[in-house]
């Protein structure tokens, strides 16, 4: 038998790697038996421009591959992740094994982790081989290697022999921005609707001042989950409160339209806001899907929010109106004003603030 080393992988900051452990294993199941007379199946085929180099033995619960250089770096980004698996003992003999599946982990040159795909789901007992779209595999940084190891299996009560067949990815493009001189930081996580997990809402962010005032707006929406397989969700909209000195709520967005499953990003035109007061925070909330059913998860990113128009402060209300039937006093001095009492325009909020503190 060919035994595996016991290694332990750490992940890199930020980014959730598996702690993949390869305990002493057979790097082939001998036991698996085909059974006499069984139809076998062989389904799909892995699609995207970037393909990867597999291994071509089989491995067993606990294993893995050894250590592929890839002939041109990945660059970071986010992709669609297609995977097949292979097991040329198919249709085998009972029992059944339920769990031979397999995940990728990405490494810089360097040799530390920058990325990790989903795990396929189980070859079917019939099944020779079959290929899926997993959900979408981010790399924080340049991809040199890549490695393959068996799925979780606890506890390992048959060998669950499987062999990455293929893997194939294709970057989602996540570009666009939100039209609009005052530029919004937003939350770079996807928010839930309450009940769901978490979060429902992000933290504030503070933000250099923008004047009370009528502004339009733009929103811009993103779930990358909307490349794979995934539930119809028909609330992924999420809305944005402001907020003076002293955290007092001076306007609040109106609510964005729901992400269509079949976008990964989108942009909106929303309605008006009125900011009643000075605002110097935003914060960002699910919308929860008020009447949506059935009530899942609707998870959804905001992707950029932008304000444009009005800018001059909010007319004074103790100002005299010609026009008010109520104002007693006599009628303002109708001679043309002097160029020194014309209200000068506010200057625009500087867009695209270099850094902005997220208040927990």
């Amino acid at each position: 038998m060919k035994r595996l080393i016991r290694t332990t992988m750490t992940a890199a900051a930020g980014v959730g790697f598996v702690l993949a452990t390869m305990m002493p294993v057979m790097a082939a199941d001998s036991s698996e038996v085909r059974r006499s007379g069984a139809t076998e199946s062989r389904k799909g085929s892995c699609s995207g421009p970037i393909s990867l180099p597999v291994p071509g033995e089989k491995f067993v619960a606990g294993g893995s591959s050894t250590l592929f250089d890839l002939a041109t770096p990945i660059p970071a980004g986010t992709y669609v992740t297609s995977a097949g698996s292979e097991d040329l003992s198919h249709p085998a003999l009972p029992p059944d094994q339920l769990v031979e599946t397999w995940f990728a982990i990405f490494y810089d040159y360097l040799g530390q982790p920058v990325g990790q795909s989903a795990v396929t789901p189980d070859l079917g007992a019939n099944d020779v081989s079959d290929a899926w779209t997993l959900s979408p595999t981010q790399l924080t940084g340049l991809a040199h290697k890549v490695r393959y190891f068996h799925g979780p299996v606890s506890p390992v009560l048959t060998p669950e022999s499987i062999r990455p067949s293929c893997l194939q990815l294709t970057l989602i493009p996540l570009t666009g921005s939100c039209a609009g001189s005052i530029q919004l930081p937003v939350v770079n996580v996807r928010l839930v609707r309450t009940g769901q997990g978490s979060p429902n809402s992000s933290g504030v962010f503070s933000i250099p001042t923008i004047l009370a005032g009528a502004y339009s707006v733009t929103a811009g929406s993103r779930d990358v989950t909307h490349t794979g397989t995934q539930q119809v969700q028909t609330g992924e909209q999420w809305f944005a409160k402001f907020y003076g000195s002293g955290s007092q709520l001076v306007g609040t967005t109106a609510v964005t339209p729901d992400l269509a499953d079949n976008k990964v990003v989108d942009f909106y035109t929303l309605g008006p806001l009125t900011l009643t007061a000075n605002a110097v925070g935003v914060q960002y909330f699910h919308a929860d899907g008020v009447g949506v059913v059935p009530v899942t998860a609707d998870s959804v990113e905001p992707f950029c929010l932008a304000l444009a128009g009005n800018q001059y402060p909010p007319k004074d209300d103790d100002d005299d109106d010609d026009d008010d039937p109520k104002d007693t006093k006599p009628p303002k001095d109708t001679k043309p004003p002097k160029q020194d009492d014309l209200v000068q325009p506010v200057q625009p909020v500087q867009a695209n603030p270099p850094a902005f503190i997220v208040v927990n």
